[in-house]
């Protein structure tokens, strides 16, 4: 087998496997994200809002901090804004935000 054919068939193999720990990583964060987002519990009235350079929200709620990270979570800027209530309960990825007007909305989906 000529060298040029035994580089490529490293090369072949060097990316299989950095495609397949990169998968394995990415499942990973997935999964650990989404069991931090199951175990987030909060209920209450905005204090606060502010967006992170990726469009994540992180509200204030009695003073405490909650950040809004996981990837069902579709918050865009201005979408949570001062004066609004949201509920979110341990064990369930869906939140519901609800307007001082009494409209509500829910982000998540099912579990």
């Amino acid at each position: 087998m000529s060298t040029d054919a035994q580089q490529n068939k490293f090369n072949v193999r060097v990316f299989c496997v950095t495609v397949l720990l990169l998968v394995t990583a990415d499942t990973f964060i997935n999964y650990k994200n989404k069991n931090e987002a199951l175990d987030l519990r909060f209920n209450g009235r905005i204090d606060s809002v502010s967006y992170n350079l990726k469009g994540q929200a992180s509200i204030f709620i009695k003073g405490v901090q909650y950040d809004l990270f996981y990837q069902k979570w579709d918050f865009d800027h201005n979408r949570i804004q001062k004066g609004d209530s949201i509920i979110k309960k341990k064990g369930s990825i869906q939140i519901k935000l609800i307007r001082p007007d009494g409209n509500s909305l829910i982000e998540g989906g099912d579990n």
